[in-house]
């Protein structure tokens, strides 16, 4: 078909593709799209001799997103760094509210920075025999630390595991902790506990919740015959993890 006789479009397409992609202010990935796809429809547009419009507009695309690229993650930046502040103050907050045995709305105060497991949240019952498997052992409770932070699963719903540091009235141990991000109806995001976990030197681990998983080579079989099964959430393991 003679080119006096294609259609002509008033603007291009994909020019107005990569401006909607320049202008997303939140996402790098999409000015970054913006860039190339502005640019490719700004190759098509000068070859098409006159055919397709919208030069411009693919222009300000490539110059927008160019622009955006800087701003968004220096935004990144800044939101992971609330970020981790965020976790940093909820993780200790729960941590004291764990070992603060003698609130009067314990349960309230368990659910409000703990995840469900299973269905249920850890029961106060649950969380003073954790307590007191590990103060019985290391004494009173007196401040936590966070000793390393990684994240172990994407967006969205970034799971982050915690290297803990615990110190007690008698002597210090490691832990750690498992959290996500919790996000209710009408309130702030906050991060709520999925697991937290005290090494003991004797090399326990003291878990809330109860964990289901039996370390390797221990069974039921191996258990004294009429030895008394400790309620607390203790159980040996051969290494010390984080």
């Amino acid at each position: 078909m003679p080119r006096n006789q294609m259609q002509t479009w008033k603007t291009y397409p994909p020019a107005l593709i990569a401006l909607a992609c320049s202008l997303v202010f939140c996402c790098p990935l999409a000015s970054l799209l913006g860039v190339v796809v502005g640019w490719f429809a700004l190759r098509v547009i000068d070859s098409s001799g006159g055919v397709y419009g919208g030069r411009r507009i693919a222009i300000w695309a490539i110059i927008l997103g160019v622009c955006m690229l800087p701003f968004q993650m220096i935004l990144i930046q800044k939101y992971q760094a609330m970020s981790t502040d965020l976790i940093r103050s909820d993780v200790m907050h729960a941590v004291e509210v764990v070992f603060d045995v003698e609130a009067d709305d314990r349960k309230e105060a368990l659910e409000s920075v703990f995840l469900r497991h299973k269905g249920s949240y850890p029961t106060p019952e649950e969380a003073d025999a954790f307590v007191e498997s590990v103060t019985s052992e290391l004494g009173a409770f007196v401040s936590v630390s966070i000793a390393q932070l990684s994240v172990s699963s994407d967006l969205p719903r970034p799971v982050h595991e915690i290297a803990l540091v615990f110190e007690f009235e008698n002597d210090s141990a490691t832990g750690g902790a498992v959290c996500e991000l919790h996000a209710a109806l009408g309130a702030m995001l906050e991060i709520r506990l999925d697991l937290l976990e005290v090494t003991l030197p004797g090399g326990q681990l003291v878990q809330l919740p109860v964990s289901d998983v039996t370390p390797a080579g221990e069974s039921g079989d191996d258990l004294e015959e009429g030895a008394p099964q400790d309620a607390s959430t203790t159980r040996a393991t051969d290494e010390v993890a984080p």
